[in-house]
């Protein structure tokens, strides 16, 4: 398609941005390297915490090293999604990120460095289940998780009590669809 007028459309796109901001996605203030190193050890403090020992291999390794290369890329792309079975380590990863994020004190964007230490000048981050999506999808309350949180993680327990588990050809929305009403109490 042609533009037939190229400096009127210009200055129609100009127009329709006034007022319009984009902020930038979260990006951790360092180089993937560091940022390697900070999810180390903030993974390895998960691991600590849950009274476990961490084994170090090659599945850890790059796992932390494509989350590192994510949140220090210079990239339009955003998002990060974990998946895999029971106890590989993805609310372990959320959890260490979390703390790891709220550690670091990072101003949101479009702020000064004198905006004060109010909590809500950071960015944070919060993590839910897929039951408090599900309760939410049940109850017409829409899923928002924090007015202040400008990360989400989502994370799914694999408990008896909840039998459901997400497989590469089943989704969460299928999951919800096929929990048992009571189980969404």
């Amino acid at each position: 398609m042609e533009i037939a007028n190229e400096k009127k459309i210009a200055g129609l796109v100009q127009f329709l941005r006034k007022g319009r901001t984009m902020t930038g996605r979260f990006r951790l203030p360092m180089l993937e390297e560091q940022a390697y190193e900070y999810l180390l050890a903030a993974y390895i403090m998960e691991v600590q915490l849950r009274y476990r020992r961490f084994i170090y291999n090659g599945f850890v390794e790059e796992q932390l090293k494509q989350v590192a290369n994510c949140l220090t890329a210079n990239t339009a792309k955003f998002g990060i999604v974990l998946c895999g079975g029971c106890g590989n380590g993805k609310t372990t990863m959320l959890k260490a990120l979390q703390n790891l994020v709220r550690r670091l004190e990072i101003l949101k964007p479009n702020l000064s460095p004198n905006a004060g230490h109010s909590s809500d000048n950071y960015y944070n981050f919060t993590i839910v289940n897929a039951m408090q999506i599900v309760k939410c999808r049940t109850t017409a309350i829409s899923f928002i998780p924090s007015r202040n949180s400008w990360l989400c993680g989502m994370t799914h327990n694999c408990s008896r009590s909840s039998p459901q588990t997400l497989s590469p050809r089943k989704s969460v929305s299928d999951m919800v669809t096929e929990l048992p009403t009571d189980s969404m109490r």
